[in-house]
């Protein structure tokens, strides 16, 4: 995992830490976190106007 990967994941699960989570299932808790991670990486993305990371 690169530094920047595990910097996105590190803030994924705060972002996560922080939502009332109890009611989901462990898919969509994956869910949940596989689309926090692309919201985080697409607005990387668009601020560095790079594309390597979705």
């Amino acid at each position: 995992m690169t530094d920047i990967e595990k910097r996105f994941h590190d803030l994924t699960l705060l972002y996560l830490k922080n939502r009332n989570l109890t009611n989901l299932s462990p898919e969509e808790l994956l869910d949940e976190y596989d689309a926090t991670y692309k919201r985080i990486c697409e607005h990387h993305n668009q601020k560095n106007n790079s594309k390597w990371l979705t």
